[in-house]
């Protein structure tokens, strides 16, 4: 498309209301309907007004434009915090998507933070709008996991070294600081059916997915969801034809609101068990 071939990133510390105006249009646009699941709350951003813009960019806040020769196609916003730049409201205008647009922001960003001696950025993902996985191929890593405070979802605090970032991975678990539990849940599709299998946490959640997808003794089985619970693991349960649409498998704070939901693929990217067994990250 020729507004990519021209397009040029830019920082702003201060817009005018029609500037902010024209962002709060992109953002109601590029959340509007995006999560790959549907029945889940909507998406902050689908309800952005031009006062919310504005005061991204009051104090030490700032935007990132990609814009094109006649509009803007993709933008994010930045907040200093302690010992790091805090990225959010990242927003592609449908249409462009899937176009490096995002890394490429990015990146600007890494670039502008290294250069004024911040070592990280961090951000939050939502877990149950299959987010997580998008950020680990763009080199944010896990370090903490905690529930929604407005919704009954579950996220994930992302955070990405401004040099070098770390290679695209499919599974980001191993590092993560994450919150107690007493056991892993791992959802799996196999053909129309959708699995939930439970282990007791050991401290590592992808050896107990592994463990809990040996003991159903099912091929082809494809990783869907894990989640982790303070509860026993329960027995386990096949919901036919439910596919990924089972509201437990959704939103599982919806159902049970200690339980947090981990990792969630994007539709159509589970990963098989051959592969996930291969791949001990």
């Amino acid at each position: 498309m020729a507004d990519l071939a021209l397009a040029a990133i830019e920082r702003r510390t201060d817009l005018t209301p029609e500037q902010a105006g024209e962002l709060a249009r992109l953002t109601r646009l590029a959340y509007a309907g995006s999560d790959p699941l549907p029945g889940l709350p909507a998406p902050d951003g689908q309800f952005e007004t031009p006062a919310a813009v504005l005061d991204a960019v009051r104090g030490p806040g700032s935007v990132y434009l990609l814009a094109g020769p006649d509009r803007v196609l993709a933008t994010l916003r930045v907040r200093p915090a302690a010992g790091c730049w805090r990225v959010g409201r990242i927003a592609v205008l449908p249409g462009y998507r899937h176009r490096g647009l995002v890394r490429s922001l990015l990146d600007t960003v890494a670039r502008d933070a290294r250069d004024q001696g911040v070592d990280w950025l961090e951000l939050d993902a939502v877990v149950e709008r299959c987010l997580p996985p998008l950020y680990a191929r763009l080199g944010f890593r896990v370090i903490s996991n905690w529930p929604s405070p407005d919704k009954p979802l579950s996220e994930l605090t992302m955070r990405r070294p401004v040099a070098d970032p770390a290679a695209p991975v499919s599974l980001e678990w191993r590092a993560a600081r994450l919150s107690q539990h007493a056991a892993v849940i791992a959802w799996f599709l196999s053909g129309r059916m959708l699995l939930r299998a439970g282990q007791p946490a050991s401290g590592d959640p992808l050896a107990d997915v592994l463990t809990a997808a040996g003991a159903l003794g099912r091929p082809g089985l494809l990783l869907a969801g894990v989640d982790l619970s303070p509860r026993p693991p329960g027995e386990l349960r096949i919901f036919p034809h439910a596919g990924r649409n089972h509201p437990e498998h959704l939103m599982p704070r919806s159902r049970q609101a200690d339980t947090l939901a981990l990792w969630r693929p994007v539709p159509g990217r589970e990963i098989p068990l051959d592969e996930l067994a291969g791949g001990r990250h």
